[in-house]
């Protein structure tokens, strides 16, 4: 299994981008890895968080999505097939992102997401099946669906 970030996605920062494309061209040269992933971000759970920070009051970028951006994010959502429920491992993520102060620094908005809103956003990983030779039924809910013996 390979799982790497959707090239066709909302959020084309380049790195991940060409990381995305290199890694779909190494899976496609190995002809032997079953599942490819890509992981895929729904625009529907940002929306109504920057909603609910909005209401609190919190200082929450006012990004007006442009044309382009908003048809890849709906795109990039209806094409998701699996989503993984994490909510017993998010409190660890959540850790693991606010240690990472190059991208979320202490007074970010995103550290004033209420638990309960980072639970039902954050909760769940999502991702778009871009291959498969199991034959996994979809929807998944498990990315090793079809691999376990």
């Amino acid at each position: 299994m390979l799982i790497t970030y959707d090239d066709q996605g909302v959020y084309q920062h380049p790195d991940h981008v060409h990381a995305s494309r290199s890694a779909q061209k190494a899976f496609a040269a190995s002809g032997s890895v079953a599942k490819l992933y890509l992981s895929a971000m729904r625009g529907s759970d940002w929306r109504k968080i920057w909603e609910v920070l909005r209401e609190l009051g919190a200082d929450v970028p006012d990004r007006e999505e442009d044309p382009d951006s908003r048809r890849r994010a709906l795109a990039s959502e209806a094409r998701i097939t699996t989503t993984v429920d994490i909510r017993s491992v998010l409190p660890r993520k959540r850790e693991a992102l606010f240690a990472h102060g190059s991208q979320i620094g202490g007074e970010s908005w995103f550290s004033k997401i209420p638990q309960d809103i980072a639970e039902a956003a954050f909760g769940r990983e999502s991702f778009i099946r871009a291959s498969d030779t199991t034959g996994a039924p979809l929807p998944e809910d498990d990315l090793f669906a079809g691999l376990r013996p």
